[in-house]
């Protein structure tokens, strides 16, 4: 074969290889293999040598390919995509990166897999819209949900309080000890010679299958290296009192006082009196403070005798 050694452009140098080509491609009936083979033979009879050789790809291909690798980047982009745990609903909390720790502000997101430290009263809010306080010195950690679960929490050390919301599910929280929420409002402490479990409202099953179920007002425990829970000396309104916010009432409804103490203790309250629900009071107390004996002083100040026209469970 005879090599063309002008420097044009081949389409210029040979137009009757121009026009067959546009020819062979008005003809092309979806048969590639053959299609591609007419040009190539095309080719070799304009006796043109083609620097590099020319590969002709059918559209359809060059769009199959690409559509291959788009799916396979949105697949990789999807995986690799951090999946949302949950939002901070409080002041800050610190996420543990190594050796350091990344604050997180009010409103910020949470992902799973972030292990969480506590700033004191630090609250954030599960996509579940179940609420989360953990004290200072806690590391809790949201993990990726199994099958049939909802949410599953590892609480590392330090302790927590969770409000759960109703929904379907598993609700698993890994304290050392498996605790699965039966829809409730509890406390988990994790220390190194024992886990502890409070609970203020609802149930709570505490060591899995062959464990205990705690009610409103108990409380149960493990001891390190064991499996099995038994019932814990402290009620949960002393278990959970660094979980209250200091709080002070002035002049409020007597009612919206004791909504406040129901929502964080295991009290609760029956006031058959209409008048002496809107009785202006006053109320104050600290965080850590005993609340039994405040309430107990409140009681006397404001006249407020159990069996007169008010009662009350404390849960204890």
């Amino acid at each position: 074969m005879n090599k063309s050694t002008d420097t044009q452009p081949d389409n210029q140098d040979s137009p009757a290889l121009d026009g067959m080509l546009k020819q062979l491609a008005r003809e092309d009936n979806g048969k590639d293999k053959a299609f591609v083979d007419r040009i190539m033979t095309a080719v070799q009879a304009a006796d043109i040598d083609i620097h590099p050789p020319v590969i002709v790809i059918p559209r359809r291909y060059i769009a199959l390919a690409a559509s291959v690798l788009l799916v396979i980047g949105l697949g990789m982009w999807g995986m690799l995509k951090p999946e949302y745990g949950a939002t901070v609903t409080s002041n800050a909390v610190y996420v543990k990166k190594g050796e350091t720790l990344e604050k997180r502000r009010l409103g910020e997101t949470l992902y799973i897999g972030d292990i969480i430290c506590g700033n004191e009263l630090s609250e954030f809010q599960l996509k579940d819209g179940s609420l989360v306080t953990i004290d200072t010195n806690t590391e809790l950690t949201i993990r990726k949900p199994k099958s049939l679960e909802r949410l599953n929490l590892a609480l590392n050390k330090g302790r927590c309080l969770l409000r759960v919301s109703k929904g379907k599910g598993r609700f698993l929280i890994d304290a050392g000890v498996p605790v699965d929420v039966l829809g409730t409002t509890f406390g988990v402490r994790r220390d190194t010679d024992e886990t502890v479990v409070a609970v203020y409202e609802g149930r709570v099953q505490m060591g899995g299958d062959t464990g205990i179920i705690l009610t409103r007002g108990k409380s149960g425990r493990v001891e390190y290296g064991s499996r099995h829970p038994m019932a814990h000396p402290l009620s949960p309104n002393q278990e959970l009192a660094w979980s209250r916010p200091e709080i002070a009432f002035i002049d409020r409804p007597l009612s919206e006082v004791l909504r406040w103490i129901t929502q964080n203790s295991s009290y609760t309250f029956v006031i058959a009196d209409p008048e002496l629900q809107k009785t202006k009071v006053s109320f104050g107390l600290k965080r850590n403070e005993n609340l039994s004996a405040t309430l107990q002083t409140f009681m006397n100040m404001h006249g407020l005798i159990k069996g007169q026209g008010f009662n009350y469970t404390s849960g204890d």
